[in-house]
């Protein structure tokens, strides 16, 4: 098993029954992708086969955050591919945005409609 930069994170044996069970070091926990082959007795090594690791790292919060004077757009900082959730005191969603992977690293904007936007926001990636 390797990582997108080639290094090998664990090796396993096939068993008879053709299954096989490999530790991998370090663990993989935030969504990387890896390359799984096999190699025979021969030398001859499969094509790859690819796993998705489990994306378990909970985003940090959302920063840099700032509400334009006639309370209609939210913009701040988040991890691209987030989607930021905009919510007020009771809960309540009042609207959604997905933090762009671009050059301006990671900001998001979203506008709110007038009609829901209620005092006690808050921001949350998830």
């Amino acid at each position: 098993m390797k990582n997108a930069a080639g290094t090998t994170l664990g090796t396993a044996l096939v068993l008879a029954d053709g299954t096989f069970t490999a530790t991998l070091s370090p663990a993989q926990l935030n969504g990387q992708v890896l390359s799984v082959t096999q190699t025979d007795p021969a030398l001859h090594v499969s094509p790859a086969g690819s796993v998705t690791a489990a994306d378990i790292t909970t985003p940090d919060a959302p920063t840099n955050l700032a509400l334009t004077a006639n309370g209609i757009t939210l913009t701040g900082r988040g991890e691209a591919g987030d989607t930021v959730i905009v919510k007020n005191a009771a809960g309540t969603t009042l609207g959604t945005a997905l933090v762009l992977a671009d050059e301006r690293s990671g900001r998001y904007r979203h506008r709110e409609e007038r009609s829901r936007h209620h005092a006690g926001h808050r921001a949350g990636a998830g």
